[in-house]
């Protein structure tokens, strides 16, 4: 008979690294060198490291940011002075199927969104918001969406088209409607994790290094540009910013199990999402109890949530007999996590050259904000050298920092 014990030892020999830390450090730093020379879709150059001076506000000028997360979307109106963010509000999608519809629903309930602010804060009816964008998927150079993942599918009609251009054009219908007077002007998209750095920066935070990590993983920070290869050179300054895309890295350090998610030819291989993210880490737990006989008989959502339950104490009357064996094995998916997280931070101090005494990483996410476990692990693995910060709002803080800097480089450009 095989008893939690034995079940925890083999799963122990599975899921948990042989190597050291300093092993996957040099493994992670030989493939961040490897992607940035050859890879099209990660290690991606996205605009120089600016600095930001926080301005005035503009009278009958609002900015709209947009933020298209993993699971959800959200909007805010941001104030560029203060960098405060009201009317927040969320919308789950509807749909695992990404094409033009998909866009203009959400438009759809974007403009919804702001006619209310404007009839809550009593501001002009036809006024201006310039709209700023981030994206937690991968994008080329073209803003083009080059992939999905995190369980998404996309269809023929959005391939090869950029992400301002279906915005534009779903607003364009959107704003047909004579309920809505107001007038958008849509500005540049920004990956996720480049808007968390902007907030980083613009928040005069010690942090070189942002970390988006929730239902899947990014990173951005900055680089000079003598280290880019040819074909990623372009006008910039003397440092980049790197959209990083960390979620590809692995193919060489990660070991996959039997339990991790099968791998689809239609899906990105991405080996660290698969072993850190929040829509992914929950996937692999069901698979092993299934395996293990362990599920109970309630129907269960298995998400990011579910782990922080199970790490919380509070699903032993949904577990009963086997609870404590299954918030062992959880932690033993979060301990794998962590290990392999804090490995590819480390290895990216070194990459960027800021081996400081602490390495501050400024980061949003909610399944790392809400696993207490996971942060503490994390930390654990470098030896306490790692500290994480959580940016509220910074991906909506980060994209109208980048438009209004847009805006206002192209204003002193003409003046």
């Amino acid at each position: 008979m095989t008893t939690g014990t034995d079940i925890l030892e083999e799963l122990r020999d599975i899921l948990i690294p042989k190597s050291t830390i300093k092993s996957l450090m040099k493994s992670s730093l030989f493939e961040l060198e490897q992607r940035l020379q050859e890879s099209s879709i990660s290690m991606i150059p996205s605009g120089s490291d600016r600095p930001f001076k926080n301005p005035k506000n503009e009278n009958d000028t609002f900015y709209l940011a947009i933020d298209f997360g993993g699971s959800t979307l959200k909007v805010g109106v941001v104030s560029p002075g203060s960098l405060e963010v009201s009317h927040i509000r969320t919308t789950p999608y509807v749909s695992n199927v990404v094409d033009l519809k998909f866009f203009q629903q959400l438009v759809n309930w974007i403009c919804q969104e702001i006619a209310h602010y404007i009839k809550v804060s009593k501001a002009n009816d036809c006024s201006i918001f310039h709209v700023s964008t981030t994206f937690s998927f991968p994008l080329n150079a073209f803003d083009e969406i080059t992939t999905m993942g995190k369980g998404f599918i996309m269809t023929d009609d959005i391939k090869n088209v950029s992400l301002s251009e279906i915005l534009e054009s779903s607003f364009k219908t959107a704003l047909a409607h004579k309920e809505f007077t107001f007038d958008v002007k849509v500005h540049g998209i920004v990956n996720d994790s480049i808007a968390v750095y902007l907030t980083n920066r613009a928040t005069h935070r010690d942090s070189y290094l942002s970390l988006v990590l929730g239902t899947g993983i990014n990173s951005c920070f900055p680089l000079s540009t003598e280290k880019l290869p040819p074909f990623k050179k372009s006008a910039y300054l003397q440092n980049v910013l790197i959209n990083s895309e960390i979620g590809f890295l692995g193919h060489n350090f990660i070991q996959l199990c039997q339990h991790d998610p099968e791998q689809l030819d239609s899906q990105p291989f991405m080996p660290l999402e698969y072993v850190t993210g929040g829509k992914w880490i929950p996937l692999t737990l069901k698979k092993i109890l299934e395996y293990y006989q362990l599920l109970p008989n309630t129907l269960l959502e298995f998400d990011g949530n579910l782990i922080c339950q199970i790490l919380e104490g509070t699903m032993s009357n949904v577990f009963k007999s086997h609870f404590v064996l299954v918030k062992q094995i959880t932690q033993l998916l979060i301990e794998r996590a962590a290990m392999y997280l804090a490995a590819v931070l480390l290895s990216i101090a070194v990459f960027i050259g800021k081996q400081q005494k602490v390495l501050n990483v400024g980061y949003v996410g909610s399944f790392l904000k809400h696993c207490e476990y996971y942060r503490s692990q994390t930390k654990l693995f470098t030896s306490g050298f790692l500290q994480l910060e959580f940016l509220e709002n910074s991906n909506l803080i980060g994209a109208t920092i980048s438009t209004w800097q847009d805006l206002h480089e192209l204003d002193d450009q003409i003046s």
